[in-house]
């Protein structure tokens, strides 16, 4: 009987190597597909699945507040901001400092409130502080918008309630009616009862 060749022999070998092969594949199909009973995997709809609370929140932009720019300014006018603007970004969207305004005593980080008026005085005129409300004060002190000087004209408000109340409009906003001013600690009915004819919004 004739033998193999070296050729027949390496053809037989290759063969014998696909045939294993396809049952090694075979069995790994059967090892890899899910058994009864066995986990299942869902992939849920879009739509379906609900953010967790608080998320929505997350994703609202600031509201916008209304600004009135006037006195030494470039560019008086009103102009609006997103929440959370300062007087120093009042001051650049109107154009900057005109040369004769006073900007000593001008505080650029104080926060701005909607509705508010931000007056940088000139030279010559008597300095008042630079925020103001749109409405008249009748010669009452605004406790959103009022300087630490502001408030120390208030009885029973020194320098350390003075700071405590800016203190407080920083972290926690502007105050809602005058009795949220109790918020601020040293500062109780007894204050609030001297000083709530002094003081408005």
């Amino acid at each position: 009987m004739k033998g193999f060749s070296f050729k027949e022999h390496g053809v037989y070998i290759i063969l014998g190597l696909l045939i294993l092969a396809g049952i090694g594949y075979r069995g790994y199909q059967s090892w890899a597909t899910p058994r009864e009973g066995g986990v299942e995997i869902i992939k849920a709809e879009e739509g379906l699945v609900e953010p967790l609370p608080g998320m929505e929140e997350m994703d609202n932009e600031p509201s916008e507040i209304v600004i009135h720019v006037a006195g030494g300014v470039n560019y008086p006018g009103v102009y609006t901001f997103r929440e959370g603007a300062r007087v120093v970004d009042a001051v650049e969207a109107a154009g900057g400092f005109k040369e004769e305004a006073r900007q000593e005593g001008v505080n650029l980080a104080a926060l701005l409130y909607d509705g508010n008026q931000v007056y940088i005085p000139l030279e010559g005129e008597d300095y008042i502080s630079p925020l103001e409300t749109g409405g008249s004060s009748n010669g009452k002190i605004n406790i959103n918008t009022a300087s630490q000087e502001e408030l120390e004209k208030l009885p029973g408000i020194g320098p350390a309630r003075a700071q405590a109340i800016l203190r407080d409009r920083e972290e926690n906003g502007p105050y809602r009616a005058i009795e949220e001013i109790t918020r601020v600690s040293g500062i109780g009915d007894k204050t609030l009862e001297n000083i709530k004819d002094m003081i408005n919004l």
